[in-house]
């Protein structure tokens, strides 16, 4: 009896293997998979690891926490961020990339953040996913073609690959990129206020105003709204990086044939660089000169602020920068208005000075007394007629009328 049981127990495990077998090959069909049929152990691997990606799936769902859009090594469009650039903006733009690496979100609400390897060879970046996006192919633009189905080169030559893509590093300014006309837009508007070229007078009050705000504080809507030339905040941020620019470095452009090299001293250490570079936002890249010292080795190139250093002139003297004077509103022809009167301070009392209650007091309007004890705020008055001291404020206290 132990046998038969045994027996029938083997023979309903494999009938169950086959009919599941059997039903999965039945559902591929039904599918239209044009798989070939693959053995029961296979099978059950693949769905196996099938549910088991499914089940983590359906278990992060109901947690909350947010999955990953992408993988490792996913091809994708980022937007770029200058890491240079102190309070820089992200790029409009999306330009081709590769996932490196997949970071996980430090909260339930943020979202997950990938290193982006860029495909023009700039330095690798973290980026949120909501900067990220799969990347779509591009297809290739038609080229002329002979008879023969090839495409024509200028040498005469010909061939079937398609020309190759030029690409560019990612702009560091960032910004609205500019709209380009297409066939089927209408003729483009008149030029606005936007496009106007600057005049001396609004490059100065420009200056006022972020000097006004301060270094670090800088609200561009709020500085573009006060200039009242209806330009863009885009287009005020990037006038007055050139406007940093040309003032803090001189462009003292050489005769041709003649080499001259801008010479400046490290405030800090009064070591002697040569500049190499004009960067964004008041960075420059110098280049040390073959002394020892605490700001690098002998030849290094390392970048530095503008307010850090000092320029020279080929006398080896130092470069005072000029700085615009703070422009004073005029007044209208005319009477000049009269000065506001200069509110009085209230007249000091001794102790034992008589003083009257004004009548505005919340108590004891219209009471004389004499002071008996100053505090800060707060004085005690021993009233007329009473045995102890009243508690008073100083503002409601004037100088009592002597008969």
């Amino acid at each position: 009896a132990m046998a038969a049981c045994t027996g029938r127990a083997n023979w309903l495990r494999r009938s169950g293997a086959a009919m599941a077998t059997w039903g999965r090959a039945a559902m591929a069909y039904i599918r239209g998979s044009p798989q070939e049929p693959r053995s029961s152990e296979e099978a059950s691997e693949e769905e196996a690891e099938s549910d088991e990606a499914l089940a983590r799936r359906l278990q992060a769902e109901e947690q909350g926490r947010p999955v990953a859009r992408f993988k490792l090594l996913d091809r994708v469009e980022a937007r770029y961020k200058d890491p240079e650039l102190r309070g820089g903006t992200w790029s409009r733009e999306y330009y081709a990339a590769t996932v490196v690496d997949v970071l996980p979100p430090k909260t339930q609400k943020r979202p997950h953040s990938y290193l982006i390897k860029w495909d023009d060879g700039s330095e690798d970046q973290l980026v949120l996913e909501d900067y990220v996006r799969p990347l779509v192919p591009e297809a290739p633009a038609a080229a002329p073609r002979d008879r023969d189905g090839k495409r024509g080169l200028a040498n005469g030559l010909r061939t079937g690959a398609p020309p190759p893509k030029k690409r560019g590093r990612p702009s560091k300014k960032g910004g609205r990129p500019p709209k380009t006309a297409t066939a089927t837009e209408a003729a483009p508007p008149p030029p606005s206020d936007e496009d106007a070229p600057w005049t001396p007078e609004e490059e100065q009050h420009l200056q006022e105003l972020v000097d006004e705000h301060g270094e670090g504080d800088w609200s561009w809507p709020t500085i573009a709204e006060e200039l009242g030339t209806g330009r863009a905040k885009e287009a005020v941020e990037e006038h007055y990086n050139s406007m940093l620019e040309c003032q803090r470095i001189p462009d003292d452009t050489p005769p041709p044939g003649a080499e001259q090299e801008q010479k400046l001293r490290i405030n800090a250490s009064g070591r002697i660089a040569t500049l190499v570079q004009k960067k964004q936002r008041g960075w420059l890249v110098v280049k040390l000169d073959e002394n020892e010292g605490e700001d690098g080795a002998p030849g290094e190139e390392r970048s530095i602020r503008t307010n850090f250093v000092t320029l020279l002139d080929a006398a080896g003297n130092d470069v005072v920068p000029t700085k615009k004077k703070r422009r004073r509103p005029t007044a209208a022809p005319g009477a000049a208005p009269a000065p506001a009167p200069r509110k009085r301070r209230p007249k000091d009392f001794e102790e034992g000075d008589r003083v009257t209650v004004l009548e505005s007091a919340d108590s004891h309007g219209g009471r004389s007394g004499a002071i008996v004890e100053k505090n800060t705020a707060w004085w005690r008055v021993k009233l007329d007629g009473d045995n102890e001291a009243t508690s008073i404020r100083r503002k409601d206290l004037r100088a009592a009328t002597t008969p």
